[in-house]
């Protein structure tokens, strides 16, 4: 399962295959590190070599306050115009998920 779960404090749990972190948005650079393993991910389809896998976080579920986002419904954020991205950004009405994406559309362009 390739999937993003946030919780109502912030923190970002990120589930791909054979490969799951939490990231903690008050601490450090948790959101930075979050997009840049993401894109790392998008990119290369593996998680080959990667350090920090949690099998805890892996098999965590959401909760009914989580906001629960794909792999491929971020990667597509780099094909979306600056106000489609806004209107989007807006309708889902969380922070971390706003910062957690432009982390990913800044690294994605920084690539271009």
């Amino acid at each position: 399962m390739e999937r993003i779960i946030i919780d109502n404090a912030g923190g970002i749990t990120l589930q791909l295959p054979n490969w799951a972190h939490f990231y903690d948005h008050q601490e450090g650079n948790g959101i930075e590190e979050c997009a840049s393993a993401i894109v790392d991910f998008v990119k290369t389809s593996s998680v080959a070599n990667w350090d920090g896998h949690d099998e805890e976080v892996a098999e965590r579920e959401p909760e009914n306050s989580d906001f629960v986002v794909t792999i491929d419904e971020l990667a597509n954020l780099a094909s979306y115009e600056e106000e489609e991205f806004e209107l989007w950004l807006d309708q889902t009405g969380d922070n971390t998920l706003r910062e957690l994406c432009i982390n990913i559309r800044r690294l994605i362009g920084a690539d271009k």
